[in-house]
């Protein structure tokens, strides 16, 4: 782990820096962050992916969490598994609410497990898929190996016993959610990509990131990477994990959740703007996504004020509020 609490890492989710003063990390000989852990105050925040698999528990509160595999009501102490490259946004039901994440990466998970665990679907905690009851006993051992983890890792100068003790707590949650929660019959294991493969998938994430906005092809992608359009195509699902036009409709998505959060425009004027042919396409979109209309979603935000309005408000390490509930759990175990 590295020792600069002041230095700026690449990041496991969609923020381009990393500070030890409200991120706590885990990181490798070579200072990839391995495992990424933070708490923010929810409000909405926008639509995203990671590419790490994503466990989200309310601390206090209530959220609703948004998904591809549908929407999940999460009040205190309860939380979802997310599978890597996964969708998801979420809006607080409750002011005040705090919210504890952690994402592990797919080269730590690989390193550690042998293989990458990919459960059938986004799960909320208090139940199985069978629609079983989870025991008190394993709750309430996942919780306190969540709150281990942050504690563990927010220290200013971990040695090497906190980190055994790390992987000991990622160790005995994914075997209990691997228990309790149906893994998918997928294979998560991603294909290894050769440095060039990475800097030229990195480049054609770059172009679409700065020209989604417009009338994007994937015969334009073609010619600007001089690739056949089909090949692209295989190549892109195989570095990213999803299709080129998945991946232009999420950042369109993305966009159009924040200019609704942020202007008066249009539903209309906003999905033109973000790069969308109609508002129809618009529409179903942010409903696969949100579970909702995007008229409905301006309701809802407008109804709580529009809180945080950029994005949710990550919290310091060291808040005394988030502290004091950390520690509560920690001492439950």
């Amino acid at each position: 782990m590295a020792e600069n609490s002041t230095a700026a890492r690449k990041s496991l989710s969609q923020t381009s820096n990393l500070d030890r003063r409200v991120y706590a990390l885990l990181e490798d000989t070579e200072g990839r962050v391995q495992i990424e852990a933070h708490a923010f105050l929810a409000g909405h925040f926008r639509f995203n992916w990671n590419n790490a698999l994503e466990l989200v528990m309310v601390l206090k509160g209530h959220m609703r969490l948004c998904t591809e595999d549908g929407v999940f009501e999460l009040r205190e102490t309860d939380f979802a598994l997310i599978n890597i490259n996964k969708g998801h946004a979420g809006l607080q039901e409750e002011f005040g609410t705090i919210v504890l994440t952690v994402l592990l990466s797919p080269d730590y998970l690989r390193r550690l497990c042998g293989f990458i665990p990919c459960f059938g679907r986004c799960s909320c905690i208090r139940r199985s898929p069978d629609e079983k009851e989870i025991p008190e006993e394993a709750l309430v051992k996942i919780r306190r190996d969540l709150a281990s983890l942050f504690r563990d890792l927010s220290q200013d100068r971990p040695d090497n016993v906190t980190r055994l003790m790390t992987h000991a707590h990622v160790c005995r949650m994914l075997g209990l959610l691997l228990r309790w929660f149906e893994p998918s019959e997928q294979n998560a294991e991603e294909n290894m990509l050769t440095a060039e493969q990475k800097k030229r998938s990195r480049l054609m994430i770059r172009y679409i990131d700065q020209q989604f906005r417009n009338d994007l092809k994937l015969t334009e992608m073609a010619d600007v990477f001089k690739m056949n359009a089909s090949y692209l195509s295989d190549y892109f699902r195989r570095c990213m994990g999803m299709s080129f036009h998945e991946y232009l409709t999420r950042k369109r998505l993305q966009y159009a959740v924040l200019m609704l959060n942020n202007t008066e425009n249009t539903v209309l004027e906003i999905a033109l703007d973000a790069g969308f042919p109609n508002s129809r396409s618009f529409q179903a979109a942010f409903r696969r996504y949100l579970g909702m209309s995007a008229g409905e979603y301006r309701k809802e935000i407008s109804r709580r004020g529009r809180i945080n309005l950029g994005s949710s408000s990550v919290l310091p390490a060291d808040d005394p509020d988030f502290r004091e509930i950390i520690d509560s759990l920690y001492d439950r175990g």
